[in-house]
Formats: structure tokens, sequence, C-alpha cells
């Protein structure tokens, strides 16, 4: 019987992070500057950071649409007041349900007390679902 593959186990552990207090034109250029479809929004700088949220494109071009300049609004202005957020213990199929319940892509990962651990898409936990049923090895 193989192991139970959790969200820490595959989850990206290096995901590209924002500042809350950050504009949201800072966040696009961090957005357009990496390979990601989605930048975690943390509380603060620090080493050990608390995961407050997570900015797609999505939450970009609605703030476009409604409005709003990029250089003056802030990431904490377009964030879900109830964010997303799943813990690294949390198995696959438990993610995938979270993620769809809630109509999203991307959430951020979290560890004991809220540390951020990483970041995981829908198409990464789903791609690894897959493998694990075909006997393959996702991590």
């Amino acid at each position: 019987m193989s192991a139970i593959l959790t969200l820490g186990t595959i989850c990206d552990r290096n995901p590209a992070t924002v500042c809350a207090s950050a504009t949201l034109e800072e966040a696009a250029r961090l957005l357009s500057n990496s390979y990601m479809d989605a930048i975690v929004a943390i509380a603060s700088p620090v080493q050990r950071p608390t995961a407050v949220g997570i900015v797609t494109y999505r939450e970009l071009l609605n703030s476009l649409t409604r409005g709003n300049d990029l250089e003056r609004a802030h990431v904490l202005d377009v964030l879900d007041r109830n964010p997303l957020v799943l813990h690294e213990e949390e198995d696959i199929e438990t993610a995938i349900l979270k993620l769809r319940c809630r109509g999203a892509k991307h959430a951020p990962v979290i560890g004991t007390g809220g540390t951020l651990r990483g970041a995981i898409s829908m198409d990464r936990l789903q791609a690894c679902r897959d493998l694990e049923q075909r006997g393959g090895r996702c991590g």
C-alpha cells in the first residue's frame, strides 16, 4: 500500500509572493515576470511569512474593469475576505474538493501557525492524482 501524498509533498515550495500592502501594479509586474498564474499574498515580507490570500490575473482584470488604477489600488483591496488556504497535511482529493467548492484554481499551502509552505494549483493536483492512479509517483 502506497503512502497518501500530502500537499506538503507536492506543492511548489518557492511560490512567487507579494506583500498585501503592495500596489496592484507591483503584483501585475510580478505575475508577468513569473511562470505562475497566481502569486501568494503575504502579511509582510518576513522570513516565515503568513499567507493571507492569493492574487491571480482574474483579480487584476476585475480591478481594471471596475475602473481601479493599478498604481493606487493595493493587493489587500482585491483579496477575498475569507481566503481559501490549504494545509500541508491535506491529501490531494481533499484539496481538489475544496478548490472546486470555491471555484478556485490556486491556493496557498500553509503549515503550523499559518506559515506559508508553498502554493498549489488545480492543474498540479489533477496531474498528480492521475499519475498516482496509473501507478506513477508524483512529488
